[in-house]
C-alpha cells in the first residue's frame, strides 16, 4: 500500500513539475510588464533628489510642457513594441525590448529643437531597467529615475 501511495506522489510530482516547466519566461516577462498606454513624465529621482517642473519650469506653450509617451506593446515573440511621444518641444519615435528580471532597453529618434533644462534628464536611450506600479513606472538609469504616471490604457498618437 505504501509503495502504491509513494507512487502517486511520483507521479504527482512529476506532473507537477512538468507543468511548471512548460511556463516560459517569455510569458513571465510579457505579462508583468503592461507597459501599453499613455504615459507622461512627472519628475526624476536623481542621486536620491525629486526634480519636478516646478524646480526647473518647463515651456508650457509647447505640450503643456510635458514629456509625454505612448507605449504599444506590439510583439509578443520578442518582446518589442513602439514608442512615440513628445519631449516638449521635440518628437520621440522608437522600439523597446522587454528582457528578463524588468530589463528594458530603448532604440529612439528624436527631433534635436532646443529643451527647457528639466527635460536634459529624459535620456531614454540609457534606461537599463523598469518598474511599473498600478498608476507609476519608473525607467532607471544610473543613478536616475524617469516617474512617469499613466494618464490612459488606451493607446493614443503622440
Amino acid at each position: 500500500m505504501k509503495k502504491h501511495i509513494y507512487s502517486i506522489i511520483g507521479l504527482f510530482s512529476i506532473l507537477l513539475a512538468t507543468i511548471m516547466m512548460s511556463c516560459s519566461k517569455k510569458d513571465e516577462i510579457i505579462n508583468s510588464s503592461k507597459l501599453e498606454g499613455y504615459w507622461k513624465v512627472v519628475y526624476y529621482i536623481e542621486n536620491g533628489n525629486k526634480i519636478t517642473t516646478e524646480d526647473h519650469p518647463t515651456w508650457p506653450e509647447f505640450n503643456n510642457g510635458e514629456i509625454t509617451l505612448n507605449f504599444i506593446h506590439s510583439d509578443v515573440e520578442t518582446n518589442r513594441g513602439s514608442i512615440s511621444g513628445k519631449t516638449v518641444t521635440n518628437s520621440i519615435n522608437g522600439t523597446y525590448t522587454i528582457k528578463e528580471n524588468n530589463k528594458i532597453s530603448f532604440s529612439v529618434f528624436t527631433t534635436l529643437i532646443n529643451e527647457p533644462e528639466w527635460t536634459k534628464l529624459f535620456k531614454i536611450n540609457q534606461v537599463e531597467n523598469y518598474v511599473k506600479g498600478t498608476h507609476q513606472l519608473l525607467l532607471n538609469y544610473d543613478n536616475t529615475s524617469i516617474v512617469l504616471e499613466r494618464i490612459s490604457f488606451a493607446n493614443k498618437k503622440s
